[in-house]
């Protein structure tokens, strides 16, 4: 009985890529050969490209807003921006420097220990070349002393900058209105008991 010769069908061949033939320069065929010589095939060369990227993101700030770059950055794009670009509002009056003039004065902590936290709370998260260039420049001021950093705390000084603001908008927002007290009248619910005042101290008005 004649043995067959089975094949795998079609739908589960594979065959797998090969790439094109090289170009060989073969001599020409010669007369005394009688058969041509087999073809050589090189091998072809996979040539792989890597391509390496840093990708850079910024934190998140207040607004929930941040920075991300493919690569990164050689310089800071954002480090030279004014608040002036950042805002279309008119330009505000000059009370607000006298304030923080004023304000500056009447700080609780010392000279370096202002500049410092000053430094620190400039709005910038994320320092940069242009802020490590502003820190040399403080430490380097007349004013700074670094034995007036004995016992300094960023949180300590955070808290008294933050309560001595809160006391001078107070004290700002109080010389503007005049202060008094009203008297209110609650029912007591019977007509036969008159109605109990109340005195209500701390009323501002202009």
């Amino acid at each position: 009985r004649p043995q067959r010769n089975r094949r795998l069908p079609a739908r589960y061949r594979d065959f797998l890529p090969e790439g094109t033939s090289a170009i060989v320069n073969s001599p020409p065929p010669s007369d005394d050969e009688d058969s041509p010589e087999p073809e050589v095939r090189l091998p072809t060369i996979r040539k792989i490209t890597l391509t390496l990227r840093e990708r850079l993101k910024t934190c998140i700030n207040s607004f929930h807003l941040w920075r991300e770059y493919p690569h990164r950055p050689s310089y800071d794009p954002d480090g030279e921006v004014r608040i002036e670009d950042l805002s279309n509002l008119p330009a505000q009056r000059n009370d607000d420097d006298d304030s923080s003039s004023e304000s500056e004065s009447d700080s609780p902590l010392n000279p370096t220990q202002t500049l410092l936290t000053g430094w620190q709370n400039n709005g910038n998260a994320t320092k940069s070349n242009g802020e490590m260039n502003l820190l040399a420049d403080i430490l380097q001021r007349p004013d700074f002393r670094v034995s007036e950093l004995q016992g300094y705390s960023a949180q300590a000084a955070n808290a008294k900058l933050t309560k001595a603001d809160e006391d001078w908008d107070y004290n700002k927002l109080k010389d503007s209105f005049k202060e008094t007290s009203i008297d209110i009248e609650v029912p007591s619910g019977d007509k036969n008991i008159p109605p109990k005042t109340f005195s209500i101290p701390g009323l501002l008005y202009r």
